[in-house]
């Protein structure tokens, strides 16, 4: 009988316990269930359009998992009586591409439904939110293009190449003939002349002499050309200005052999009396009246004068014997014209 009463006791104790922890879950009051956190690499998609567009409702075809580079399509449900149009929807996030846009035809009332086709350039977790703000919906992922239990392709031996004499001696061959054709050329350059040694050319005033004695010679001014004359003229001073201070006078005017004596820091007395002579000539010469045969031994007289008196010494430069004798003996008539005051010079 004690035993029964103990089992009793014990038997009701329990029963006490199990209605007051059953009261106590009762009374607690119950929370709503907490989805689970997203992933800490989850990102938005975010979309958008023009301004004073409504909030649509987004959503995606698709199953949650996507692939990498591959469209899928995404819906903006608008409001009904919104006018939105698809140009204007756009998603802006990086990593995401707009392949195409199309608005589905929505009757009088009803709410319009914009289709974007995306393709996705980011494996990984995503979320779809409208101007930034994320909206209701599942976390989807975007998957690699590789499986992920794909196994990597096994490491294979370097294939070993063939061995050959023939391509031994044929590389050797090739060796030696670049060899001998650097050697060639290192020779042919060192053969070279690099200009120290090459002779000085010839005083410019000893071709002026014969150029001055030729036109001389032709008696222009006694047959009334005098244009001629000075053309000619002109001439023999610029070939004497190019070969004595080294630049293109012959292709120059008058203010560029200036400018050129000028740049090539020669005196200024040279640039004044160069300057001064063609300057000079070209008035003469393209006058509309005929030059006079003064005039033209005038002018003469100024060539000659410039010439003589900036003559290159010949002690830096051997002058064969021949051509200097003739250009003495040239320069000796131009001066003895000059002198006379004979416009031929010749008797």
């Amino acid at each position: 009988m004690r035993r029964a009463r103990e089992t009793a006791r014990s038997a009701v104790v329990v029963a006490v316990l199990a209605l007051g922890l059953a009261a106590t879950a009762a009374a607690q009051p119950r929370a709503a269930p907490v989805p689970a956190p997203a992933p800490a690499d989850t990102v938005l998609l975010s979309l958008g359009a023009a301004a004073g567009a409504p909030r649509p409702t987004l959503s995606i075809g698709e199953r949650d998992t996507l692939r990498f580079g591959e469209p899928f399509t995404l819906t903006c449900e608008f409001p009904a009586g919104a006018t939105v149009l698809a140009d204007s929807v756009t998603a802006r996030a990086d990593w995401i591409a707009v392949v195409a846009r199309e608005a589905e035809p929505a009757p009088a009332g009803a709410s319009q439904r914009v289709v974007l086709t995306l393709r996705p350039y980011r494996p990984g977790p995503f979320r779809l939110a409208w101007e930034g703000e994320a909206v209701a919906g599942p976390v989807r992922r975007i998957a690699g293009r590789l499986d992920p239990a794909a196994e990597p392709l096994p490491v294979r031996d370097p294939r070993r190449l063939p061995r050959s004499w023939r391509l031994a001696a044929l590389g050797l061959l090739l060796v030696a003939v670049a060899a001998v054709l650097a050697w060639l050329w290192r020779r042919r350059r060192r053969a070279q002349p690099d200009g120290i040694d090459e002779p000085l050319p010839l005083p410019a005033w000893l071709q002026a002499a014969r150029d001055l004695d030729e036109l001389l010679a032709e008696r222009l001014l006694e047959r009334g050309e005098g244009r001629v004359f000075l053309h000619r003229l002109d001439a023999a001073f610029r070939r004497y200005l190019a070969a004595r201070y080294r630049f293109a006078a012959l292709e120059m005017t008058t203010t560029e052999v200036a400018v050129a004596l000028d740049a090539l820091r020669h005196p200024a007395a040279v640039r004044r009396a160069a300057a001064g002579i063609l300057g000079r000539c070209d008035a003469l010469r393209f006058a509309p009246a005929a030059a006079l045969p003064a005039d033209g031994r005038a002018l003469l007289a100024l060539v000659v004068g410039e010439i003589g008196e900036r003559r290159e010494p010949l002690r830096y430069t051997p002058v064969p014997a021949a051509v200097l004798l003739e250009s003495e003996r040239c320069w000796e008539r131009v001066q003895a014209a000059v002198a006379g005051g004979r416009g031929g010079g010749h008797a």
